[in-house]
């Protein structure tokens, strides 16, 4: 039986709360004001985050990440951003997360309640207004900033480590669809939401780690094969860590003012080296480069910590990892040893 997964609005406060009966409602708005907004939308809800910060005529769309159990909804993502850059924020909750505490994301696409998908660009445009866009979001996030953004020509998205495709592992969609579609067949859910990210209508700039093999064999590189000819898609790797590591706030912060800024993105280009893609076997050697650089610096390092320890006047020479590792366990059993006789004592 599924966890219902906690409603609370208590980290977005002291924001106030407004309450919409309809989309239709909603869009009859002569302004949106601030704030939380929740919208009926048949058996589901849909919420929105709006928190104007200046005058800026740049309006940040987010799009939520994966989120784990004890996360409650509505979930927002980026307001950290937006208000350290002086930006203005939509930010917009997943709200298939509602069902289950166990769904961790439904790429913001709605679900056998509500298909969000089909409506989303009025949402976005009852709050945008004619104002420039910059959809944003990371891994599980990065997939509908790139299908909603490839619906605004004159719009940027900024996507990172993202998912590229549904069906691409890791996704619970290979185990258990059923929590998102229902009893929807598997071989249908493709007549009814987006499975992949297809070519870009915009312009994208795809930030990837390059630690991160599953996301960049996975999804980058087949993304990329996907493209047109023609398509605006700037990329920029980097060493973030290994795994699924998203690039450091302060990297992320630069690079989304220097998108938002007034400026050129011929500047922005220069600015945040960002390299256009023209072929995939480019980036592959990239990615290679980086690895091969990012273990060497690594073995050097340590290299140079040993030598630094045997050199040390008075000491042993350097214990081995292994060595360390078996000497660990030692000290653990002689210390589990000791205190089994003090309780018999």
């Amino acid at each position: 039986m599924a966890t219902t997964r906690e409603r609370s609005l208590k980290r977005y406060a002291p924001r106030p709360n407004h309450q919409h009966s309809s989309l239709e409602a909603f869009e009859a708005q002569d302004v949106v004001e601030p704030g939380v907004h929740t919208i009926a939308a048949g058996e589901s809800t849909v919420d929105l985050l709006l928190d104007e910060n200046g005058d800026a005529d740049t309006l940040l769309v987010f799009f939520p990440s994966a989120v784990t159990p004890e996360i409650t909804w509505p979930f927002f993502q980026g307001a950290d951003a937006a208000k350290t850059l002086g930006l203005s924020l939509l930010a917009i909750s997943d709200p298939t997360i509602a069902r289950s505490a166990k769904i961790r994301t439904g790429w913001t696409l709605g679900d056998d309640r509500y298909w969000l998908h089909h409506d989303m660009t009025r949402y976005i445009d009852a709050v945008s207004r004619g104002r420039r866009l910059l959809f944003v979001g990371a891994s599980a996030g990065g997939f509908p900033a790139l299908y909603y953004g490839s619906m605004y020509p004159d719009s940027i998205t900024v996507a990172i480590n993202p998912r590229t495709h549904l069906f691409a592992p890791p996704t619970h969609l290979q185990i258990d669809p059923s929590r998102q579609f229902g009893d929807v067949p598997v071989s249908a859910i493709p007549d009814l939401v987006p499975v992949r990210a297809g070519s870009p209508g915009n312009t994208v700039v795809y930030l990837q780690n390059s630690g991160d093999h599953r996301y960049f064999a996975g999804h980058m590189i087949p993304y990329l094969h996907r493209a047109e000819p023609g398509a605006r898609i700037w990329t920029r790797m980097g060493h973030w860590g290994t795994g699924h590591k998203t690039p450091p706030k302060e990297f992320l912060h630069r690079v989304l003012g220097t998108l938002a800024g007034p400026k050129s993105f011929e500047h922005a280009v220069r600015a945040l080296r960002l390299q256009p893609f023209s072929d995939v076997d480019e980036l592959l050697m990239e990615q290679a480069t980086i690895s091969v650089s990012v273990h060497r610096n690594r073995r050097l390092t340590l290299e140079a910590r040993e030598a630094g320890r045997a050199a040390s006047p008075g000491q042993r020479p350097a214990r081995t990892w292994s060595e360390r590792l078996r000497l660990r366990r030692g000290q653990s059993w002689r210390n589990r040893l000791r205190r089994f006789r003090s309780s018999r004592s």
